[in-house]
C-alpha cells in the first residue's frame, strides 16, 4: 500500500533507453494474459528458474553477476530461495493490465528520483504516490508502489522486486503478486548515484486521462 504524505522539499525527465528497460520490466505480466487471461502460472514458474539460476551465484552474502561488480546483499541466500518457494507454490491469477496514466505517473517520478539521486516514495515537492497518480488518471480502489535501482536489465529489476533482500515484510514481491491488483505502469530513468531506477505502480482499478 501507498504510504501518507509528508512535507515538501524539489524535480526532471526519462531517456529512450529507460523507456525500453520499463517495457521489459511490465513485458512477461503482460504477455501471458496474451496467452491466458486467467493465469500467471507459467510466467511465475518462469521467474522461479530464474532465481534458481542465481542461487549458485551466491558468495555469502556476495551476489556475482557476470560483467557487474558483486552485489553485497543483506541476506545472502535466503529470500532468493524463499521466493523461490513462494513462486512455485502461488496460486494462479490474472495478468496485469499495462496502464499509460500509471506509467506516466511512474517514469516522472522515476526522473525526479534520478535527477536528486535518492530512493524515496515521496516526490521533490512532497508529492505522495497517490497524488501523482491522481495527476493522470482516476484510481478506484487500493494501489502499491515498487522502487528498484541499479539494474539497467529488466529481468533483473523482476528479480530483484521478488527476491526482496532486506525488506522484512517482502513487501515489493507481495505487491507485484496482489491478487488485487489488475493495473500496472512501469517508468525507468537514469540515476546519478545507481545509475537506473525504475519504479512500479500497481492499481486495482484505474482509468487513465492520458494515452
Amino acid at each position: 500500500m501507498w504510504p501518507r504524505p509528508r512535507a515538501p522539499q524539489r524535480r526532471a525527465q526519462a531517456t529512450p533507453a529507460a523507456r525500453v528497460t520499463a517495457r521489459g520490466v511490465a513485458r512477461p505480466w503482460r504477455a501471458v494474459g496474451r496467452a491466458s487471461s486467467t493465469s500467471c502460472v507459467p510466467i511465475l514458474r518462469a521467474y522461479a528458474r530464474h532465481l534458481r539460476d542465481l542461487a549458485p551465484r551466491h558468495d555469502g552474502k556476495l551476489l556475482r553477476l557476470d560483467g557487474r561488480d558483486p552485489i553485497r546483499t543483506r541476506e545472502g541466500r535466503k529470500p532468493l530461495d524463499e521466493a523461490i518457494r513462494f513462486l512455485e507454490r502461488s496460486p494462479r491469477r490474472g495478468p496485469l493490465r499495462w496502464e499509460p496514466g500509471l506509467a506516466r505517473a511512474a517514469a516522472a517520478h522515476a526522473a525526479d528520483l534520478g535527477a536528486r539521486g535518492v530512493v524515496d516514495h515521496f516526490g521533490a515537492n512532497g508529492e505522495s504516490p497517490l497524488d501523482r497518480v491522481a495527476r493522470f488518471g482516476i484510481l478506484q480502489g487500493p494501489g502499491g508502489e515498487n522502487i528498484a535501482v541499479a539494474f539497467a536489465d529488466a529481468r533483473l529489476v523482476v528479480l530483484y522486486l521478488l527476491i526482496d533482500d532486506g525488506v522484512p515484510d517482502r513487501g515489493h514481491r507481495k505487491a507485484m503478486l496482489d491478487p488485487r491488483y489488475e493495473q500496472v505502469g512501469v517508468g525507468c530513468s537514469a540515476h546519478v548515484r545507481y545509475r537506473t531506477v525504475c519504479v512500479m505502480d500497481l492499481a486495482a482499478g484505474y482509468a487513465s486521462l492520458v494515452r
